[in-house]
């Protein structure tokens, strides 16, 4: 049902997110894009704003 839509939706942006924190994380994996290019920059904005309105959109789950 719906319920199990969210719960799917919700697991899939903590891969995500774990996958840019990851990223942001070890230095190892860091290349430094060229943001010269006005939509290279454009979409890195747009994504980072699509997971933080989904943040800051989302209830706070109790996870005890």
């Amino acid at each position: 049902g719906h319920e199990q839509v969210n719960e799917e939706e919700r697991k899939g942006f903590k891969l995500i997110l774990k996958g840019v924190f990851s990223g942001i994380k070890n230095p190892g994996s860091h290349t430094s894009p060229t943001l010269e290019d006005g939509l290279t920059a454009s979409k890195y904005l747009t994504f980072i704003d699509l997971l933080l309105s989904k943040i800051y959109n989302s209830e706070k789950i109790n996870q005890n």
